[in-house]
């Protein structure tokens, strides 16, 4: 299992609106090999976050970051990024599965 972890900073006062058209690009999208996705603000930095997804296999990350939905949906949140950004490429060595009351 692979997690993908991305950074990156919104133009000042921009996360609002960059969160309503990722949530409108991702809503109800199913990804062949993606276990779980979530966006992630900074609470120190309010205009920058983190995108974190889950996969099966490295295969399926690179299937993905080709296909046309990809470049669809970079497109309509471009114009949101100040290009201060980074992407790491994780392998998952230790997975727990915590209580569902911890969660809330």
């Amino acid at each position: 299992m692979f997690m993908r972890i991305g950074w990156g900073r919104v133009k000042p006062g921009q996360w609002d609106a960059y969160q309503a058209e990722y949530e409108a690009l991702h809503e109800g999208r199913a990804i062949p090999g993606r276990i779980a996705s979530y966006l992630v603000q900074d609470v120190a930095h309010a205009d920058s976050g983190f995108v974190v997804t889950l996969w099966r296999d490295v295969a399926d990350i690179e299937a993905y970051d080709k296909s046309d939905g990809r470049k669809a949906m970079m497109e309509g949140l471009e114009q949101f990024f100040t290009g201060q950004y980074s992407v790491q490429l994780c392998r998952v060595v230790h997975q727990e599965q915590c209580l569902p009351e911890a969660a809330e």
